[in-house]
């Protein structure tokens, strides 16, 4: 194989390895009430009843599309996997990747081996459909905003043509984004707030008509999503009120969090001190210019934002970080790129490392789905054996995704091993058990 194709060739490798990976992903958690596929038709009744009662944020609305489907699960995570990495590479780069250029594509593999070695738990946010949809999917929306908006305000390019009809397409696509979650876009609107008073009082006019439409269109999404009653119902849920504020709480779930990222992104904190480092390095010997420092700043500002808003939310879990952790990834890579240039590091070190990395990991990523899958259609193979005798199943083993060969990199790929999932009393039914029984027509579910 000519060199020249190698980089394309392992593309179309971790694509496959990915695709294998989220075919194979287990039901799991949240998923277990998407058996059921008689829903279907209802998508918007049903997210209506969501917004109301259960989960208003718009990827909800996706999620109960894609989970019904395999096909449409595949399809769906195969374009935001790769739409996440090009959104990623243009933060980074400044620019969008030509991946049938050798440069640019291994670039983009090099930024794709780090990704997934620093988030640690890739598996929850890109193969697990609640998550991936709720989370991993607006982000990709908030990395495309973040670009636009820096481009603009800092790099004083705008990268968006102007037309009648796409202002209402990127409208939408911002409202959108604006009912992603409650904690990143006021983030991002205050970033894009106080850029546009500089911007005023520098240039005496207005911005572009798309970055105040996208703006606006963001913020109304934003109050649709933070006065959704489901919001009130979430709180009551967790014991919390949705209005009110305990400075102990507060500082419980800060503590929390700083532990999350200890635990399960030690690598990612251990690189990002280096990364400072080497900011201090580079801006001591002037090689970065202004706009360069004030882009990394501005997502180190936004990063540490986000960590004490997601501070106040009732609930905690490293998907609430993934902003947060995000935006340090792209300070490292942006530093890491620079600091590769000055000091002229061998590429085809790098280059090496990175795919040696992306192929084990799709590699073992493919064999602990494919375990899991078999786990699976072994334990729907028993309760449908055992439900033609009684509909009172008790199978023979506790149900457990986690396979001991791979240890800690289980939790890279699965996003929980199900233990808990089935439990031994057939009189008391967790959320996963009721959603099977309904599914199998059963009495009872329980496990020896």
């Amino acid at each position: 194989m000519k060199t020249k194709y190698l980089p394309l060739f392992l593309i179309v490798l971790i694509n496959i390895g990915f695709l294998l990976s989220l075919y194979w992903f287990p039901v799991t958690r949240d998923e277990f009430y998407y058996l059921d596929k008689s829903q279907l038709p209802y998508v918007f009744s049903e997210y209506w009843t969501s917004y109301n009662y259960v989960n208003p944020r718009s990827g909800q609305f996706f999620l109960n599309i894609v989970t019904r489907s395999k096909i449409l699960k595949v399809i769906f995570g195969f374009l935001l996997f790769n739409g996440f990495l090009w959104a990623l590479f243009a933060n980074v780069f400044r620019r969008f990747p030509k991946i049938s250029q050798k440069e640019d594509a291994w670039k983009f593999l090099i930024l794709t081996a780090a990704f997934i070695f620093l988030i640690n738990y890739f598996g929850e946010l890109f193969y697990y459909s609640p998550f991936a949809t709720n989370y991993t999917f607006t982000h990709v929306l908030y990395l495309l905003y973040l670009f636009v908006m820096t481009e603009y305000f800092i790099f004083r390019r705008n990268v968006l043509p102007k037309s009648g009809l796409k202002i209402i397409l990127l409208s939408l696509v911002a409202f959108v984004t604006g009912m992603g979650n409650e904690h990143v876009p006021p983030i991002l609107l205050l970033f894009s707030g106080v850029c546009g008073v500089i911007f005023m009082f520098k240039n005496k006019k207005l911005p572009d008509l798309n970055i105040m439409a996208i703006n606006i269109s963001v913020a109304s999404g934003y109050l649709a999503l933070f006065f959704a009653p489901a919001n009130a119902v979430k709180y009551k849920t967790v014991g919390k009120t949705q209005y009110g504020f305990s400075f102990e709480d507060y500082f419980a779930t800060f503590t929390k969090i700083l532990k999350f990222y200890y635990y399960f992104n030690f690598e990612l904190i251990f690189i990002a001190v280096i990364s400072f480092l080497g900011f201090i390095y580079l801006a001591k010997r002037k090689l970065l210019n202004r706009r360069e420092s004030y882009f990394l700043l501005s997502c180190l500002s936004m990063a540490i934002l986000a960590i004490l808003i997601i501070s106040y939310s009732p609930l905690t879990g490293t998907r609430l970080m993934f902003f947060s952790t995000m935006l340090i990834i792209i300070v490292i890579a942006f530093i890491a790129n620079r600091v590769v240039k000055v000091f002229k590091f061998n590429s085809s070190f790098i280059k090496g490392i990175a795919a040696v990395w992306l192929v084990v990991f799709f590699m073992v990523s493919s064999s602990i789905c494919f375990g899991a899958d078999r786990i699976y259609t072994s334990l729907s193979r028993e309760i449908l054996e055992k439900r033609r005798i009684s509909d009172e199943v008790v199978i023979n083993e506790q149900l457990n995704y986690f396979n001991d060969n791979y240890s800690k990199f289980n939790r890279r790929v699965l996003f929980e091993n199900g233990i808990e999932y089935i439990d031994k009393n057939p009189h008391k039914n967790t959320a996963e058990e009721k959603n099977i029984i309904k599914y199998f027509d059963l009495k009872s579910l329980s496990h020896k």
